[in-house]
């Protein structure tokens, strides 16, 4: 299985290592006080990718995890922010095309108000130098920016083998008084994955193959075995950068959080252990984690290959002594 960095948990280790001790000259070791720690900004994740044709992206700010003042939370939690700042970055290392603005065009900072509404925040960014600004704001856990991009610059119908590319970094602060820093050492990249190969969305043909996915996939999730053909809405297979999403919605709806009604959804998702991501065909082996009524986490392995034709995905999969072949659509 791939070994991924956490920004998180480097950044907690260092930071516990700070307020454990202060070390003298005659080795008296004197405690930090946690409220003088400061508030630190980076990057919720590493990389992120969409497809040649997509019209957007975007990256998450967050802070880093502190110490509980009450105590709940043993690995600590986000403490947000007393008054707003506002972080500059900078988008570097393209690969692919020759100018930011031939694909960036614009970009939008928005955060989570609440369980079920966004609100706008402002940022600002230069096409030509590909510097922007974003404003975290007071009581935020985390802020958003979105890239518009230009769809039609990559979106062809042949197999790419050189990188599309861009990196992100954080340049510094405006405000925080040494209360907030930003980590700058730290870089998110987006990448542009290739939608002629398997990096798409496509969808089961359930006439044909529900059986076969019910064997194969029917142990992860108890309702996934007894449905049937006229109970299914549809079942997506989402192949993205480091992971698969499988969805499988329902013809049956039920209210969300925010009081809307929506298709119910099973979903399953997998990390990749092994992935051919520049041919038509090739091999796949994913993992897919399940949790116990206990909270034992046992992970399930697939293993297979696939071929594509035209708008069809066949692909071949064994777990557990089951081998099936599913066929799938572009969607």
């Amino acid at each position: 299985m791939k070994s991924i960095f956490s920004y998180k948990t480097a950044g907690l280790v260092f930071l516990a290592f700070l307020w454990s001790c202060d070390q003298k000259n005659d080795g008296v070791i004197s405690p930090i006080d946690p409220e003088k720690i400061p508030q630190v900004i980076l990057f919720d994740d590493e990389e992120a990718g969409e497809e040649e044709d997509s019209d957007e992206t975007s990256f998450k700010l967050t802070l880093l995890d502190k110490i509980d003042p009450e105590g709940k939370e043993l690995g600590g939690k986000i403490i947000p922010l007393t008054a707003n700042v506002t972080v500059n970055f900078k988008v570097t290392d393209i690969e692919g095309f020759s100018k930011i603005s031939d694909y960036i065009l614009s970009a939008e900072g928005s955060y989570e108000k609440d369980e079920c509404n966004d609100e706008d925040v402002a940022a600002t960014f230069n096409t030509s130098t590909g510097e922007g600004t974003v404003v975290f704001p007071a009581g935020a856990e985390e802020v958003e920016i979105n890239f518009e991009l230009n769809d039609k610059l990559f979106d062809d119908m042949i197999v790419n083998k050189d990188d599309r590319s861009f990196k992100v970094q954080i340049t510094g602060i405006t405000g925080g008084n040494g209360v907030v820093v930003a980590n700058k050492d730290l870089e998110f990249e987006h990448k542009v994955l290739d939608d002629d190969v398997i990096f798409a969305e496509w969808e089961l043909d359930t006439k044909k193959d529900l059986k076969s996915f019910q064997n194969l996939f029917g142990s992860l999730h108890e309702d996934i075995a007894g449905l049937k053909e006229n109970e299914i809405k549809g079942i997506k297979f989402q192949f993205g950068l480091n992971q698969l999403e499988i969805e499988v919605e329902l013809e049956e709806e039920e209210e969300n959080d925010c009081g809307e009604m929506e298709n119910k959804t099973i979903e399953i998702e997998a990390e990749y252990d092994d992935l051919t991501d520049d041919k038509k065909e090739g091999d796949i082996k994913f993992i897919v984690e399940v949790e116990d009524e206990a909270g034992y986490v046992e992970e399930v392995e697939y293993e297979g290959s696939f071929k594509i034709s035209g708008e069809i995905l066949t692909i071949t999969l064994s777990v557990d002594g089951v081998e099936k072949t599913l066929t799938l659509k572009l969607d």
